[in-house]
């Protein structure tokens, strides 16, 4: 089914894709369907089971074998904080309802670190939202992250950032609303903030940004300036 504004995830060799926005029949409705791809047989089918709230503009991350998906919007009610997990290893997978985040927001972006998953800032009831929050799924708790304020609280919009981890660091890439191409990283080790080189682009929507062999890669988007569609593929090497 056609969608956009959707998350996935790659497990034992299968891509799941949750939720999104339809783009077929009713018109900006939000899904809760997930369909999964089968790399080995080059097929796609709709998983029997589904989310168990309707969203799009979500996060979804994937720890060992369990997806956690979570914020988002409900094309109804506005940004959510609900938050819940598929074991995808089991013989009958199912959502299952976690904790909810402190806020309601979606937009944000999302990663794991140390077995910890983080969201970053992201669009609330009528605001772009500050804070960060982290989620232990040890004990079933989310709490807002104790540090700082970042550097560029403009950059907290996931239509313009993406987050990425290397070297035990958390780097979130670009941003929407500045007026720069400023971006930033934090170090669990000092709970700090600190900025970065900037990018030659000032880049959005760009939702390939990774990392490989110790560099980070920033793929594509739209400029900011011209509001065009970019083709430029930009790296950052962190220092030692």
């Amino acid at each position: 089914r056609g969608r956009y504004a959707h998350t996935s995830v790659v497990y034992n060799n299968k891509i799941y894709v949750f939720g999104g926005m339809s783009i077929s029949g009713s018109a900006g409705s939000c899904l809760n369907s997930i369909e999964i791809y089968d790399s080995n047989k080059n097929t796609w089918t709709t998983a029997p089971y589904t989310l168990s709230d309707y969203r799009a503009r979500h996060c979804s991350v994937l720890i060992n074998n369990i997806v956690y998906i979570f914020s988002g919007l409900n094309i109804n009610s506005g940004p959510v904080s609900s938050c819940e997990k598929i074991n995808l290893s089991s013989d009958n997978p199912v959502a299952v309802s976690c904790s909810s985040m402190k806020l309601e927001r979606d937009s944000a972006c999302a990663t794991v670190l140390n077995g910890m998953i983080y969201i970053y800032g992201g669009n609330g009831p009528g605001s772009i939202i500050e804070s960060n929050e982290y989620y232990n799924p040890s004990i079933d708790a989310w709490n807002y992250l104790n540090v700082a304020p970042m550097n560029n609280k403009y950059g907290l919009y996931s239509d313009g950032n993406a987050c990425v981890v290397l070297n035990g660091k958390i780097y979130l890439i670009a941003n929407l609303f500045a007026t720069s191409t400023l971006n930033e990283v934090y170090d669990p080790s000092t709970n700090t903030w600190s900025v970065i080189s900037t990018m030659n682009e000032r880049r959005r929507q760009h939702a390939a940004c990774v990392a490989v062999n110790g560099k980070i890669f920033a793929i594509g988007g739209t400029n900011l300036n011209t509001a065009g569609y970019l083709n430029s593929i930009e790296y950052y090497t962190p220092e030692n």
